[in-house]
């Protein structure tokens, strides 16, 4: 019973240094995704449609020019984000695309909230259920 005990205890110990193991792997290979994105200028965000919940990577809040600390992303705030005579163009770039459950590509300008205006160049690409109800959306944006 004590061998059994010790040899549980050495499979333990091995499958935490795997873990431990796998966890370094993963944060070497989350601060290389990072640097990617800051040398590209490209960022990436998911969009939940069941929960309504927007996530951006560090790099879309520096293309945005918000401080991630400060800004909550909601698809509303995005759009408030998009010069005004680009708006309608994006948003039926992306209901068009939940329509024909298709990716689209689209540049448009950013308004700053000093005033200035940026170019930038989004994709996106939606997962549905089996019904066709779109579940989650994802993208890129990058400042040209």
């Amino acid at each position: 019973m004590i061998a059994g005990f010790n040899q549980l205890l050495t499979t333990l110990a091995k499958r935490d240094a795997d873990l431990q193991d796998s966890r370094q792997h993963l944060q070497v290979v989350a601060q290389r995704l990072v640097e990617a994105q800051e040398i590209a200028h490209l960022g990436s965000w998911t969009l939940d449609l069941v929960t309504d919940t927007l996530l951006w990577s560090d790099e879309v809040y520096r293309i945005f020019e918000f401080d991630a600390q400060q800004f909550e992303p909601t698809y509303a705030a995005f759009v408030g984000t998009i010069h005004p005579d680009d708006r309608a163009a994006v948003d039926q770039a992306y209901t068009q695309s939940l329509l024909t459950r298709s990716s689209y590509q689209i540049e448009h300008r950013l308004q700053l909230p000093d005033g200035r205006i940026k170019w930038v160049q989004e994709r996106c690409q939606s997962e549905f259920d089996a019904s066709g109800r779109a579940l989650r959306s994802v993208g890129t944006v990058q400042d040209l």
